[in-house]
């Protein structure tokens, strides 16, 4: 395979790339950062390409049975498409989380002639702050859109065959256009922002009573979702950490951590890096993995450009247990910023069934784009949301990740294996048969209760100080955060009703 200039599925610059590493026995982070860094590459997209050619095509990237400690950095993501911008603070982190985002610390890069955003933007909020660091002084805004898509051959997924990212791309971009974008997400409870809030008024006043700091955060201030229940729960929490202690007149100090805490130079700063878990099988240790997306026992990844099933997951101790697995799909993350809006997937929908051609692609996009939409109609997505795929049902429901979300978690409650796929679901081991009658079992349940569906998520700690938050209040926040039953409810109860001939 690392014979000849070019590696098949790679272009040049890839495969210079990849035999380079191939004449080393063991890499350091590092020193595949130098070496994507060599040849012009973003370490983390050359990665994740290289990775992903290698799966499609069979043949690992590390030799042997598994990989050993000195190739993780081939691990360090799953299959998980890199999106990076040319602007200095737009670095993303791979991932969703249940699709998480990623907040960042502002920047201001001066003036800036035109933006380039590689992959589909997440929100087209997040794409009109990009777009708006050119354009100052009285010159034209400019933006420059790069998507890579995959070359179909075989019997090519509908996730690529769809081209969903070009999709998605041109979706954000029409409704930046009309001027739409996405409105404030209701029923934020924010918690682990609102903690280092508390923590920063009790260090600007010397002390506060807790009725005083629950007037200024919650009932005058910012975090208005948070009852004096819940406020009172999460200031027992801080106080069992030592964040806060209270006086005997009832003034809140802070404690020995949280002291400590609130003097460290990262503490101002409420944005997070991925967590890393370890990574083991049998017993050996493989590595590590920053993680962003949502994992759960029998879902798939990549690592060291092998396919593994996950066996177990400890939170506690940041712990991924794995199997080889020779077979089943690798799980599409998408975009990593945030969870993309019910309002993007939609217009995605109304893109595909128009035969409108888009003024601002190029010739090769147009070709992409009239090729997804092929697709759509030769899958019939425009009538039918179940299409069956190999081993595998994969639900089209033109939602947002949020609700996306709650149905995955539903499903998983039934027993069945689902991975988010991009534009939705993939459910192993049922046909569309059985697929129809869970599906109508969750629209006769009614929508679902988000605290008990947040109870059965292993990764919840997404934010910079969850780790200090009871399990009562990581559910109500994830809840909040993550999932939309409401939402749900209503795409299958349509896709239902549609199935019976209904409305």
């Amino acid at each position: 395979m690392l014979r000849g200039p070019i590696i098949a599925g790679l272009d040049g610059t890839h495969s210079a790339l990849l035999r380079a590493f191939a004449e080393r026995p063991s890499w350091t982070r590092g020193e595949w950062e130098a070496l994507g860094t060599s040849v012009e590459m973003l370490p983390a997209g050359s990665l994740d390409t290289v990775n992903g050619t290698l799966d499609r095509n069979g043949e690992p990237l590390a030799e042997g049975d598994e990989p050993n400690h000195g190739r993780a950095p081939l691990g360090p993501r799953a299959s998980t498409p890199s999106q990076q911008t040319a602007s200095a603070d737009d670095r993303r982190h791979e991932g969703t989380a249940t699709p998480r985002p990623v907040a960042r610390p502002p920047l201001d890069v001066g003036q800036v002639r035109s933006v380039a955003q590689i992959g589909a933007p997440p929100s087209v909020a997040s794409l009109r702050q990009r777009l708006g660091r050119s354009g100052r002084r009285g010159e034209p805004a400019i933006l420059r859109m790069y998507v890579t898509e995959e070359e179909l051959a075989g019997d090519p997924s509908p996730q690529d065959a769809l081209r969903a990212e070009l999709v998605q791309a041109v979706a954000t971009v029409r409704l930046l256009l009309r001027g739409w974008y996405e409105p404030p997400a209701a029923g934020m409870l924010h918690l682990s922002t609102l903690l280092q809030q508390v923590l920063s008024l009790v260090a600007q006043h010397g002390g506060v009573s807790a009725a005083r700091a629950w007037e200024a955060l919650c009932r005058g201030g910012p975090f208005s979702n948070v009852g004096q229940a819940m406020f009172g729960e999460l200031l027992r929490s801080m106080g069992r950490h030592d964040l806060i202690a209270q006086m005997h007149d009832g003034v809140l100090v802070l404690g020995l951590a949280g002291e400590r805490l609130v003097n460290h130079h990262t503490f101002y700063a409420v944005f997070v890096t991925p967590e890393e878990y370890r990574l083991t099988s049998g017993g050996k240790a493989l590595g590590t993995l920053p993680i962003t997306f949502p994992v759960y026992p029998e879902m798939f990844l990549i690592f060291g450009g092998r396919r593994w099933k996950v066996v177990s997951v400890d939170c506690d101790r940041k712990v991924l247990d794995l199997v080889r697995a020779p077979g089943g799909r690798v799980p599409f993350f998408g975009s990593t910023g945030g969870a993309v809006h019910d309002g993007v997937r939609k217009e995605m929908y109304r893109v595909y069934t128009s035969t409108e051609p888009i003024s601002f692609l190029d010739a090769r996009a147009a070709d992409l784009l009239r090729e997804g939409r092929e697709n759509f109609d030769r899958y019939d997505l425009a009538r039918r949301a179940v299409v069956p795929y190999g081993s595998e049902v994969l639900l089209f429901l033109w939602v947002g990740d949020r609700a996306l979300n709650t149905i995955q978690v539903q499903l998983q409650a039934r027993g069945l294996t689902v991975t988010r796929m991009g534009l939705g679901l993939a459910v192993s081991g049922v046909r569309p048969e059985g697929m129809a009658q869970h599906l109508r079992a969750l629209v006769e349940a009614g929508p679902a209760n988000p605290l008990e569906l947040a109870a059965t998520v292993r990764n919840k700690t997404a934010n910079k100080y969850d780790e200090f938050l009871p399990d009562a209040l990581l559910d109500a926040d994830h809840a909040a955060r993550a999932f939309d039953p409401a939402g749900a409810w209503e795409a299958l109860e349509a896709v239902v009703r549609g199935a019976s001939g209904d409305g």
